[in-house]
């Protein structure tokens, strides 16, 4: 059976490690894509502080998108500003 995607997309970052899907969110995959054209988003997908090149954390590059599965709750970091698409399902 397949499952709607909603939207929980991020406007424009902090600029500090902010918390994308909280754990445990009834969800089965996350998509993320940075829809910025120059900037870097660091996700970390075990719910810990997201930082630039940190241990556990793995990058979005511009324009480009990843998939993360499971029930952790998921972190980023980008320059502030930065959007961030997020569909969840």
């Amino acid at each position: 059976m397949a499952y709607a995607w909603e939207d929980i997309s991020i406007a424009s970052a902090t600029g500090a490690s902010e918390l994308i899907v909280a754990a445990g969110s009834n969800r089965a995959r996350v998509q993320l894509t940075n829809p910025h054209g120059t900037n870097v988003w660091w996700i970390n997908e075990t719910g810990g502080t997201a930082a630039a090149n940190a241990a556990g954390c793995r990058p979005i590059p511009a324009l480009e998108t990843i998939t993360c599965e499971g029930g952790n709750a998921i972190t980023g970091i980008a320059t502030a500003t930065t959007p961030l698409t997020v569909l969840k399902q």
